[in-house]
């Protein structure tokens, strides 16, 4: 076998050792034979970097004593097993997924992606499990100088789906960080391309979202009545009114940290076809919803459900999701400051001329600026959603954006 510099990394992808072909592999390709394929087209589907291996490997199988080798697969395995390369194209590292048996059924895989939106943020993500039902989300959703842009991502997005004539396509969750124009400005048409079936938001008390008013460069209508009422808004929209708003309390002051036990094992079989199920825990609503302007601000707020403090967003015991709230800058706030902002509140509420708005949303800031001596970090919480694998041990990757807010997700050895 030939040699290459030691100066180089490999990563796994030459191949250092004898050629193998896994159990699997043994019944499989007797099986392509059978169904009349060449040499050179089975070779393509088993060989790749790290995995290499010469035509004569096939060629022996072909002329074997079928009495020494394993039942060649089924009919249907074969078919499940080219079922998921035209689905999911195995990688390099989608392999070790594959049991002798699975031929994809359990094989699992999770795609994420960065959309170039300008300064904004939009990223997508998916997690596959042999030929089930993608479970998809988005990450954000907007850009305060390519708002064009984000229409396009999310158009490219809702195309690539391939949801049936006359009908959306599904989205599992879409979770906001935080409440800035940067990161949810698209979030309307977003909801009128997609069928979102739950919103994870932060919470945020009613200082800490009109804070982000009084700062706006360009505080327009929408945006102000998403501040006034963020669960009422979303309800009001196109196509957001069946989505389930869930909020995510204010985390412990630690992020989460990997799990003592993993959850529970979820349905696996050769023919599962069923969707992949969310599950998640509720708690009553907190005691601190209770800070609004009765009749005035948050007149939804008791429709969304409040996600338990320190809970999980578990797939099915393959994937979990783990809301982390970072709200340690609302520390910040002084004793009796929310009852002194109501006042300024209101009145940007019932300015009812632009001239009256701008004064109204100065004199708000100033106040802001003079409790916290002009800050430039306005105390709102940011949601991070770490992403991590179950039932193995994790590593993370950790993605930072502007804030530092970050985004980890965990993959299995």
């Amino acid at each position: 076998m030939s040699t290459v510099p030691s100066s180089l990394r490999l990563n796994g992808l030459v191949r250092t050792g004898p050629a193998d072909i896994c159990p699997r592999d043994v019944r499989l390709i007797p099986a392509m034979i059978d169904a009349g394929l060449a040499d050179q087209k089975i070779h393509a589907f088993f060989s790749q970097p790290g995995r290499d291996f010469n035509h004569n490997k096939i060629s022996t199988l072909r002329s074997a004593d079928r009495s020494s080798l394993p039942q060649p697969a089924t009919r249907t395995e074969l078919q499940a097993f080219l079922d998921g390369w035209s689905t999911c194209p195995p990688r390099s590292y989608f392999w070790k997924y594959c049991n002798d048996k699975g031929f994809f059924e359990d094989a699992w895989l999770v795609e994420y992606r960065f959309h170039p939106v300008g300064q904004g943020m939009l990223r997508s993500g998916e997690l596959r499990q042999g030929r089930r039902q993608p479970f998809t989300w988005i990450y954000d959703c907007g850009s305060v100088t390519a708002t064009t842009q984000v229409e396009s991502e999310l158009e490219d997005l809702c195309t690539a789906r391939n949801a049936a004539p006359g009908s959306k396509p599904k989205l599992d969750f879409v979770a906001l960080s935080h409440f800035d124009a940067d990161h949810i400005s698209g979030l309307v048409y977003l909801l009128g391309l997609f069928e979102v079936k739950m919103i994870l938001l932060p919470f945020l008390q009613l200082w800490q979202r009109f804070w982000i008013a009084a700062s706006s460069d360009d505080l327009d209508e929408d945006f102000l009545q998403f501040l006034v009422d963020p669960v009422g808004y979303l309800r009001g929209v196109d196509g957001g009114e069946e989505a389930t708003v869930v909020i995510v309390l204010p985390s412990a002051d630690a992020p989460p940290s990997a799990p003592d036990a993993d959850p529970p094992e979820g349905p696996r079989g050769e023919f599962d076809y069923q969707p992949m199920k969310l599950r998640l825990k509720t708690e009553p609503v907190p005691q601190v919803a209770g800070s609004e302007i009765p009749g005035v601000t948050g007149r939804r707020l008791l429709e969304a459900e409040f996600l338990k403090v320190g809970s999980v967003l578990d797939i099915e015991g393959l994937w979990e999701f783990v809301p982390y709230n970072d709200a340690h800058q609302t520390k910040l706030c002084p004793a009796g400051f929310p009852a002194t902002v109501e006042p300024l509140i209101k009145a940007l509420l019932a300015a009812n001329d632009p001239t009256a708005r701008k004064n109204a949303q100065e004199a708000l800031k100033d106040h802001y600026d003079t409790t916290f001596g002009g800050s430039p970090l306005s105390p709102q919480n940011y949601l991070a959603v770490p992403l991590r694998r179950s039932g193995v041990d994790t590593c993370r990757g950790i993605f930072r954006d502007r804030r530092d807010l970050t985004w980890q997700y965990g993959q299995a050895h």
